[in-house]
């Protein structure tokens, strides 16, 4: 996946949390944890190439 697809997955996820008048839904955020892991690092590299690119 990309990393905007993965963000945006994330990003989805806590708008359903923040906003959920229900519980907790333990099994949606463990599928999470492993697209947060993998997406940080290269979330970070986008940003530093970008920025390189911008020549900051």
């Amino acid at each position: 996946m990309s990393v905007a697809r993965d963000l945006d997955r994330l990003r989805a996820f806590r708008h359903a949390f923040r906003h959920a008048y229900t519980s907790y839904h333990y099994q949606k955020a463990s599928e999470n944890v492993p697209v947060a892991v993998s997406v940080v690092p290269r979330a970070k590299a986008a940003i530093i190439a970008f920025l390189e690119s911008r020549g900051a």
